[in-house]
């Protein structure tokens, strides 16, 4: 069964500038990824500022997932980033969420992407 996702909000150009400073409180975007493909200029900016995730307190359970031609994204990243030596790390750590409640989850990191994985269930 899907978990419910909650309220969402489509990502269109005329709202960008809205988006950004006012940080409305939905649980997720609707990304039409054409818009997004394209190297630098604004479209990029707005994706990065939208899907910044704020982690809070401590890290922990840090742990090497895929390093090198293992991580399957990796033509993306040097494309986009450039080369260098990447690594995908598996982290656990409390995340404030798109509606701004926080909760403890698997984090993914690279060198400058982060992604909430899943929610973890709260310890006893």
């Amino acid at each position: 069964m899907f978990p419910t996702l909650g309220r969402g909000l489509g990502l269109r150009r005329e709202h960008y500038r809205h988006v950004i400073e006012t940080k409305p409180n939905v649980g997720w975007f609707e990304v039409i990824s054409e818009n997004f493909m394209v190297a630098g200029g604004n479209p990029r900016r707005v994706l990065e500022a939208v899907r910044r995730i704020r982690v809070l307190g401590e890290i922990s359970e840090v742990e090497l997932i895929a390093s090198g031609c293992e991580i399957r994204e990796l033509l993306r990243l040097k494309r986009v980033y450039g080369v260098g030596r990447w690594r995908k790390l598996k982290r656990i750590a409390r995340v404030v969420l798109p509606d701004g409640s926080t909760a403890r989850a698997e984090v993914h990191m690279g060198r400058r992407e982060l992604k909430i994985k899943r929610r973890l269930r709260e310890p006893s």
